[in-house]
Protein backbone atom coordinates (compact mmCIF):
# COMPACT_ATOMS: atom_id res chain seq x y z
CA UNK A 1 0.00 0.00 0.00
CA UNK A 2 1.26 3.28 -0.86
CA UNK A 3 1.28 6.17 1.34
CA UNK A 4 1.39 9.69 0.92
CA UNK A 5 2.00 12.30 3.60
CA UNK A 6 1.84 15.76 3.50
CA UNK A 7 3.04 18.61 5.77
CA UNK A 8 2.43 22.06 5.08
CA UNK A 9 4.43 25.01 6.46
CA UNK A 10 2.49 27.87 6.52
CA UNK A 11 4.68 31.29 7.01
CA UNK A 12 2.95 34.41 8.87
CA UNK A 13 4.61 36.54 6.35
CA UNK A 14 3.92 36.71 2.46
CA UNK A 15 6.23 34.24 2.09
CA UNK A 16 4.61 31.47 -0.04
CA UNK A 17 3.83 27.87 1.51
CA UNK A 18 6.46 24.86 1.69
CA UNK A 19 5.08 21.40 1.35
CA UNK A 20 7.41 18.18 2.36
CA UNK A 21 6.15 15.33 1.38
CA UNK A 22 6.38 11.40 2.59
CA UNK A 23 6.16 8.72 -0.04
CA UNK A 24 6.09 5.34 1.58
CA UNK A 25 5.54 2.79 -0.99
CA UNK A 26 6.61 -1.47 -1.69
CA UNK A 27 8.87 -2.06 -3.96
CA UNK A 28 10.22 -5.86 -4.27
CA UNK A 29 8.93 -6.46 -1.18
CA UNK A 30 10.25 -3.54 1.05
CA UNK A 31 8.45 -0.28 2.49
CA UNK A 32 10.61 2.08 0.68
CA UNK A 33 10.70 5.87 2.13
CA UNK A 34 11.41 9.15 0.44
CA UNK A 35 11.49 11.73 2.97
CA UNK A 36 11.43 15.81 2.60
CA UNK A 37 10.65 15.95 -1.17
CA UNK A 38 9.99 19.37 -1.54
CA UNK A 39 7.06 19.27 -3.85
CA UNK A 40 7.73 23.05 -5.61
CA UNK A 41 10.31 21.49 -7.22
CA UNK A 42 8.76 18.67 -9.19
CA UNK A 43 7.18 19.26 -12.78
CA UNK A 44 6.88 15.43 -13.78
CA UNK A 45 5.88 12.75 -11.71
CA UNK A 46 5.78 9.29 -13.96
CA UNK A 47 4.58 6.16 -11.37
CA UNK A 48 3.50 4.13 -14.03
CA UNK A 49 3.74 0.41 -14.45
CA UNK A 50 4.08 -0.14 -10.62
CA UNK A 51 1.33 -2.46 -9.38
CA UNK A 52 -0.21 0.59 -7.28
CA UNK A 53 -3.57 -0.29 -5.97
CA UNK A 54 -6.12 2.44 -4.00
CA UNK A 55 -7.69 5.92 -5.26
CA UNK A 56 -5.73 8.64 -6.62
CA UNK A 57 -5.81 10.82 -3.70
CA UNK A 58 -7.46 14.69 -4.02
CA UNK A 59 -4.35 16.03 -2.74
CA UNK A 60 -2.53 15.53 -5.99
CA UNK A 61 -4.28 18.90 -6.95
CA UNK A 62 -1.81 20.65 -4.54
CA UNK A 63 1.39 19.73 -6.98
CA UNK A 64 0.68 23.09 -8.52
CA UNK A 65 4.05 22.98 -10.62
CA UNK A 66 3.34 19.58 -12.10
CA UNK A 67 3.86 19.84 -15.71
CA UNK A 68 3.58 15.75 -16.28
CA UNK A 69 1.86 12.80 -14.69
CA UNK A 70 2.16 9.64 -15.81
CA UNK A 71 -0.13 6.98 -13.46
CA UNK A 72 -0.46 4.41 -16.46
CA UNK A 73 -0.46 0.67 -16.11
CA UNK A 74 -1.37 0.78 -11.93
CA UNK A 75 -4.85 -0.57 -10.32
CA UNK A 76 -5.85 2.50 -9.64
CA UNK A 77 -9.75 2.30 -8.78
CA UNK A 78 -12.15 5.24 -7.81
CA UNK A 79 -13.08 8.50 -9.62
CA UNK A 80 -10.49 10.96 -11.21
CA UNK A 81 -10.47 13.79 -8.49
CA UNK A 82 -11.71 17.08 -9.69
CA UNK A 83 -8.66 18.90 -8.46
CA UNK A 84 -6.47 17.48 -11.11
CA UNK A 85 -8.05 20.75 -12.59
CA UNK A 86 -5.56 22.85 -9.81
CA UNK A 87 -2.68 21.94 -11.98
CA UNK A 88 -2.88 24.67 -14.18
CA UNK A 89 1.12 24.28 -15.93
CA UNK A 90 -0.25 20.42 -16.67
CA UNK A 91 0.74 19.62 -19.95
CA UNK A 92 0.52 15.67 -19.95
CA UNK A 93 -2.02 13.62 -18.04
CA UNK A 94 -1.78 9.56 -18.48
CA UNK A 95 -4.39 7.92 -16.46
CA UNK A 96 -4.82 5.10 -18.68
CA UNK A 97 -4.76 1.18 -18.39
CA UNK A 98 -6.35 1.45 -14.89
CA UNK A 99 -9.90 0.34 -13.16
CA UNK A 100 -10.79 4.24 -13.33
CA UNK A 101 -14.88 4.37 -12.68
CA UNK A 102 -17.03 7.95 -13.11
CA UNK A 103 -17.05 10.66 -15.59
CA UNK A 104 -14.24 12.57 -16.29
CA UNK A 105 -14.33 15.22 -14.61
CA UNK A 106 -15.57 18.98 -16.76
CA UNK A 107 -13.42 20.92 -14.29
CA UNK A 108 -10.24 19.58 -16.46
CA UNK A 109 -11.52 21.57 -19.34
CA UNK A 110 -9.69 24.47 -17.32
CA UNK A 111 -6.28 22.77 -18.36
CA UNK A 112 -5.31 25.23 -21.46
CA UNK A 113 -1.90 23.93 -21.28
CA UNK A 114 -2.82 20.05 -21.56
CA UNK A 115 -1.68 18.60 -25.04
CA UNK A 116 -1.60 15.18 -23.84
CA UNK A 117 -4.63 13.28 -22.48
CA UNK A 118 -5.21 9.49 -21.92
CA UNK A 119 -7.51 8.19 -20.12
CA UNK A 120 -8.06 4.99 -22.08
CA UNK A 121 -8.61 1.62 -20.88
CA UNK A 122 -10.62 2.16 -17.65
CA UNK A 123 -14.36 1.84 -16.77
CA UNK A 124 -15.02 5.63 -17.44
CA UNK A 125 -18.88 6.80 -18.02
CA UNK A 126 -21.12 9.50 -19.44
CA UNK A 127 -20.30 12.35 -21.90
CA UNK A 128 -16.48 13.38 -22.70
CA UNK A 129 -16.15 17.06 -21.46
CA UNK A 130 -16.13 19.23 -24.66
CA UNK A 131 -14.18 22.70 -24.94
CA UNK A 132 -10.80 23.76 -25.29
CA UNK A 133 -8.00 20.92 -25.38
CA UNK A 134 -10.70 18.48 -25.33
CA UNK A 135 -12.14 18.75 -28.92
CA UNK A 136 -8.39 17.85 -30.02
CA UNK A 137 -7.68 14.89 -28.19
CA UNK A 138 -7.82 11.72 -30.57
CA UNK A 139 -9.91 8.98 -29.97
CA UNK A 140 -7.24 6.62 -28.76
CA UNK A 141 -7.40 9.16 -25.44
CA UNK A 142 -11.18 7.39 -24.22
CA UNK A 143 -10.77 4.24 -25.85
CA UNK A 144 -11.54 1.29 -24.18
CA UNK A 145 -14.03 2.45 -21.73
CA UNK A 146 -17.62 1.03 -23.15
CA UNK A 147 -19.55 3.33 -21.50
CA UNK A 148 -18.25 6.97 -22.70
CA UNK A 149 -19.37 9.03 -25.07
CA UNK A 150 -19.27 11.96 -27.10
CA UNK A 151 -18.07 13.79 -30.02
CA UNK A 152 -13.99 12.56 -29.78
CA UNK A 153 -15.18 9.22 -30.05
CA UNK A 154 -17.66 9.79 -32.00
CA UNK A 155 -20.70 8.18 -30.37
CA UNK A 156 -24.12 10.18 -30.04
CA UNK A 157 -24.97 10.03 -25.64
CA UNK A 158 -28.53 10.41 -26.91
CA UNK A 159 -29.11 6.94 -27.82
CA UNK A 160 -32.94 8.42 -28.26
CA UNK A 161 -32.19 10.13 -30.72
CA UNK A 162 -29.27 8.31 -32.66
CA UNK A 163 -31.09 5.06 -32.41
CA UNK A 164 -27.79 3.90 -30.58
CA UNK A 165 -28.37 1.21 -28.28
CA UNK A 166 -25.66 3.11 -26.24
CA UNK A 167 -27.19 2.67 -22.25
CA UNK A 168 -25.57 5.04 -20.10
CA UNK A 169 -27.28 4.55 -16.89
Amino acid sequence: MTVIINITLRHASAMPDVIYTFLIFPNKGQALEYANILIPEFNAIDLSSNLFDGEIPTSIGDYKSLMSLNLSHNSLVGKIPSSLANLTQLESLDLSNNDLVGEIPSELTSLTFLSVLNVSQNHLIGMIPSGRQFDTFPNSSFEGNSRLCGIQLQIDCNPKKSGSNLNLK
